[in-house]
């Protein structure tokens, strides 16, 4: 079976990440030809891996699914911020953060370069850093109750 983003039959999933941008779609009928449960997002799309860095490499080695899943990603990537720039009347900036945004010089050069018709906008890349925003809210939360908790 040949696998495009362009099949009908596409089913929107929740990737490992939050946030409808990390979104990816793999084809309603691969569930039912016995997918194994939990491979979503770019695994299931590239048959190989979940990490984009190995996508890569794959797809640059001419792996079919490899190429599908970069595809994807980057046409829903796309689809979502088209549709932020529409809702917003433009866009001023461009943030890419987290493992692929920090590190994927190539799909940030593909999304500048298909997104040239909107205005021109600035590009930043900022750096994820998930422990200290965990940090700082448990902080929060316990000044809220008085302190951190007590032990027994």
């Amino acid at each position: 079976m040949k696998r495009t983003h362009q099949d009908p039959g596409f089913i929107d999933l929740a990737g490992n990440k939050s946030g409808e941008a990390a979104t990816y779609a793999i084809p309603a009928d691969w569930r039912r030809q016995g997918l194994p449960a939990g491979r979503i997002g770019l695994l299931a799309l590239s048959e190989l891996s979940g990490s984009m860095q190995d996508l890569r490499a794959a797809a640059a080695a001419g792996h079919e699914g490899a190429q599908l899943a970069i595809a994807v990603f980057r046409h829903q990537l796309l689809r979502e911020i088209g549709a932020m720039a529409a809702s917003l009347g433009g866009v001023d900036v461009l943030a890419f953060t987290g493992g692929i945004g920090e590190h994927d010089d190539a799909l940030r050069q593909e999304v500048v370069s298909a997104l040239s018709w909107l205005s021109p906008f600035e590009v930043m890349v900022i750096a994820a850093d998930e422990e200290q925003v965990i940090a700082r809210a448990c902080r929060q939360s316990a000044a809220i109750r008085g302190g951190p908790p007590r032990s027994p």
